[in-house]
C-alpha cells in the first residue's frame, strides 16, 4: 500500500492507492493543473518502494508517495490492545461470558 499526498500548505489531500504503479499515481493526478499540481515523470517512474516527493520544480504543490503497511500496524495494535485485555473488557457481558 502506498498513500500519495498532495500537500496545498496547511492543507492536504491523502489518497490511499494499493498501487505502486507510477502510472496510477500519475492518474490520480491527472487534471488537477489548475490547482498547479505538476507531477516530475522521471520522478514519479523512479520512485518504486520507497518514500519521496514526485511533484515537478514548477509545481506550486507538493506531491509525495508513503509506502506503508496498514496491515502489520492494525495487526500490532490488536495484539497490544489484546494484551492489555482492552478487547475482551469492552465486549458485551454475554461475549465476555463466551471468552472467559
Amino acid at each position: 500500500m502506498n498513500i500519495l499526498v498532495i500537500n496545498c500548505g496547511s492543507s492536504s489531500l491523502k489518497f490511499l492507492i494499493a498501487s505502486i504503479d507510477p502510472e496510477v499515481r500519475a492518474r490520480i493526478c491527472e487534471g488537477m493543473e489548475w490547482c498547479e499540481v505538476l507531477l516530475d515523470p522521471l520522478r514519479n517512474k523512479e520512485l518504486i518502494g520507497q518514500e519521496g516527493e514526485i511533484s515537478s520544480e514548477n509545481s506550486r504543490v507538493r506531491v509525495f508517495v508513503i509506502p506503508t503497511d496498514e496491515e502489520l500496524i492494525i495487526a500490532r495494535e490488536t495484539a497490544a490492545c489484546i494484551m492489555q485485555g482492552a478487547v475482551v473488557s469492552s465486549l458485551p457481558s454475554t461475549a465476555r461470558s463466551l471468552h472467559e
